[in-house]
């Protein structure tokens, strides 16, 4: 298996081969986990953890489609001439959240003040004109790939009566054993397309 798609999917692979772009990729990887600091328990880890590697892939995609030192995540894309990496690993990222969380989203500013920021910085107009346009290709890419996945598919499971022998049962049921509150998070979470394996049971011993 290839161990630097592993480290995409936990989206932090994007960081390291990349010296040019590392402080852009930061500051995004940053800006994501303050927006999931902020939404608190209005959202959980599985969803975060896919949100993480939809942004992180689409910036590799994005900057590895100019270096070209790498096999590509989805696909490579097209590079016009002179091309900031720091512009597409941006635009890449900003595109990937505005997709998860909307444009008139609560953080929909704060994405917006962040790229602004990325790209004033870059002075070569033409580098930084063709590296948006990179960017935003490399992020449609991912958010295609990523459509249907499984991962907004209606939980189909359903608990058991309290008294069932070694069924957990969500802790707001009488006699219920595992958390407090609650119910599982994500249950059919086994059906969502994976970022790099085969499929959720690729490796299951039985």
């Amino acid at each position: 298996m290839n161990f630097r798609l592993i480290f995409l999917a936990l989206g932090l692979a994007v960081i390291l081969p990349f010296r040019a772009t590392a402080g852009v990729i930061t500051d995004l990887n940053n800006m994501l986990l303050q927006t999931f600091a902020q939404e608190g328990q209005n959202v959980i880890p599985p969803t975060n953890s896919g949100a993480m590697g939809m942004m992180g892939a689409a910036m590799f995609d994005a900057v590895n489609s100019v270096n070209r030192n790498f096999g590509a995540y989805t696909s490579y894309c097209s590079v016009p001439g002179s091309t900031s990496k720091d512009a597409a690993a941006a635009q890449a990222g900003y595109d990937v959240l505005i997709s998860l969380y909307g444009a008139n989203s609560f953080y929909a500013s704060n994405f917006q003040a962040m790229l602004d920021s990325q790209l004033s910085v870059i002075t070569d107009t033409t580098a930084r004109s063709n590296g948006v346009s990179l960017g935003t290709a490399a992020a449609s890419g991912m958010v295609a790939a990523r459509t249907g996945d499984g991962s907004t598919a209606a939980t189909t499971w359903s608990s058991q009566p309290a008294n069932t022998p070694g069924t957990w049962q969500p802790g707001n049921n009488a006699r219920a054993w595992g958390a407090t509150s609650g119910t599982f998070l994500k249950s059919q979470g086994g059906y969502v397309t994976p970022f790099t394996m085969s499929s959720g049971d690729q490796f299951r011993t039985l």
